[in-house]
């Protein structure tokens, strides 16, 4: 940049950063290359199996009321994709989820309807009236939601918001425990009606638009 005269003092040119250098010249371009022969792409699943061990943290962000107490006065809250059971009496967790998923794999529609565990963030958790319940909805394009035993963590029933929802919001059982409601963060903000009845369809038996 020139300045005249009157400018030139107030200014230095200073010489570019060894930053800006290392950002123009690429000495690893040269250094790394692809082996020769090119090894084959094992897409085997690994023969081994993770174990949680504990689960720091709680789920604070784009979430409200998601910490209850279950029957017997341990916490249930939400962290990451996993619902988790703390005795804070006896400093033991259980955890909903954790395990394989078919999330990113090439499985078939009917393959994901058989998910165990969420496959994103979870955003939402509530227990039903006895506490002997809980309900959990995820982060995702068709958010899941389960419902799960608040005292083992051990699986229910399964839904599912239907194409077009980014996250649950809020959840929330009836009285009588036989349907949920659910809502969801689509550009058009809506409650999702389910039936938890052993028969009751994966998807909404009713739809509430509430902005």
């Amino acid at each position: 940049m020139e300045h005249d005269e009157e400018t030139a003092d107030l200014f230095d040119k200073v010489p570019p950063g060894e930053g800006d250098e290392f950002m123009a010249v690429k000495p690893w371009l040269g250094a790394i290359k692809e082996p020769v022969p090119k090894p084959k792409v094992d897409a085997s699943k690994p023969g081994v199996e993770y174990e949680i061990d504990w689960v720091y943290g709680y789920r604070s962000e784009e979430a409200r009321m998601n910490l209850f107490f279950n029957a017997e006065g341990a916490a249930v809250y939400p962290t990451a994709a996993l619902g988790v059971i703390y005795d804070f009496t006896g400093s033991k967790q259980k955890y909903f989820g954790g395990g394989a998923t078919g999330y990113g794999s090439a499985k078939t529609s009917k393959d994901k309807k058989e998910e165990k565990a969420h496959t994103d963030d979870v955003t939402a958790l509530c227990v039903n009236s006895d506490r002997t319940k809980v309900a959990t909805g995820q982060n995702g394009p068709k958010p899941l939601i389960f419902v799960w035993d608040s005292s083992t963590a051990e699986f229910i029933c399964q839904r599912r918001v239907p194409k077009g929802g980014r996250l649950v919001s809020a959840i929330g059982f009836s009285k009588d425990d036989q349907h949920l409601a659910a809502c969801d963060m689509s550009e058009k903000i809506i409650v999702h009606i389910f039936d938890l009845g052993p028969k009751g369809p994966e998807g909404p038996i009713a739809d509430v638009q509430i902005g």
